[in-house]
């Protein structure tokens, strides 16, 4: 079950917040980083409270 503290960020690799967003019952969080410009991204995605976090390359 999500909550309202469930949510997912991004981030560019020196720090600057890219997104936020909370989660609506769904047990799939993507992220769409078409707009964004190549580098090294972080994420996390806070669930039940879980936390996951990782890295994207975007080319």
């Amino acid at each position: 079950m999500l909550k309202d503290t469930d949510k997912k960020y991004w981030y560019h690799v020196i720090g600057r917040k890219m997104d936020e967003q909370t989660l609506q019952n769904s047990s799939l969080a993507s992220f769409n980083v078409a707009s964004y410009t190549p580098g090294i991204y972080l994420y996390q995605v806070i669930t039940n409270g879980k936390t996951q976090s990782g890295k994207v390359i975007v080319e």
